[in-house]
């Protein structure tokens, strides 16, 4: 491990806080998913767009649902096992 990658580490503590921020953004993700697959049926229906239109929305507001579970679970785990994460969490995104 080079120290680029050393000073890219998240540490969380013993009692899971540093992952207790998945949860919350998994929920904020399934709300803004839902918000959109009413908006693709009610867009269509008020004629803002054409009903494939409304499809296509519906299926990317399935599939951030699908991401908003996945996330929410593994923020759960988390929080719940800070052990299963271990001490040292690579973001490689954090600089």
């Amino acid at each position: 491990m080079n120290a680029q990658q050393d000073t890219m580490r998240v540490t969380f503590t013993s009692d899971g806080r540093g992952a207790s921020y998945v949860a919350p953004a998994g929920l904020a993700l399934a709300v803004l998913a839902g918000m959109a697959a009413a908006l693709a049926g009610f867009g269509t229906r008020w004629g803002w767009w054409y009903f494939m239109t409304g499809f296509i929305i519906l299926r990317w507001a399935a599939i951030g649902g699908l991401a908003a579970a996945a996330i929410s679970l593994a923020g759960g785990i988390a929080v719940m096992r800070p052990e299963l994460i271990g001490p040292d969490l690579f973001l490689p995104w954090q600089g």
